[in-house]
């Protein structure tokens, strides 16, 4: 893509980028680290429903193909949002990839100058979730029936994208 003079001028006055030029795209290790993350949040959000006498969420590697493609996103353009800059939710993003639910829902999660062990970003997700209202609903909404988790990491950076329906 080239580079218009518009670009360069946001390029030269943007405050810091998310990441460094070359690590947008998350190299083996990091999908292996986010690959962990991953489970370690499936494991942690089925406790917090356990906890609750909940039904445990079945994860649907379908949601989380999606769910990882928005983390990307994110990263790739330097937002944080569950709206895309073009305005697509997570309902539209669901429904493009053919997937029909009753009840969508959504939480995300960004950690700078992630160092900390896989366990620990996993917890620290998972409870910060569980400390907001709307992001704890989703996590004990008893109608959800699957989960997607998303996550993109590079060595500064870990994006998470959780995906419920139902």
């Amino acid at each position: 893509m080239a580079l218009t003079r518009r670009r360069f001028l946001l390029a030269c006055v943007a405050p810091w980028p998310f990441v460094r030029r070359g690590e947008a795209r998350a190299g083996d290790a990091n999908r292996e680290r986010a690959a962990t993350i991953e489970q370690a949040v499936l494991r942690l959000t089925n406790d917090a429903r356990a906890d609750r006498r909940l039904a445990p969420l079945e994860p649907s590697f379908a949601l989380a193909a999606i769910a990882r493609r928005h983390s990307q996103d994110m990263l790739d353009r330097d937002y944080f949002d569950h709206c895309t800059p073009e305005g697509l939710r997570s309902s539209d993003r669901i429904a493009r990839s053919g997937l029909d639910f009753d009840a969508t829902g959504e939480n995300i999660y960004m950690v700078r100058n992630a160092t900390s062990s896989q366990a620990s970003l996993a917890s620290a997700m998972v409870k910060g979730w569980m400390n907001s209202r709307d992001h704890r609903a989703n996590i004990l909404t008893p109608d959800y029936r699957v989960v997607g988790v998303g996550i993109v990491a590079t060595p500064r950076i870990v994006l998470a994208t959780q995906l419920f329906g139902g």
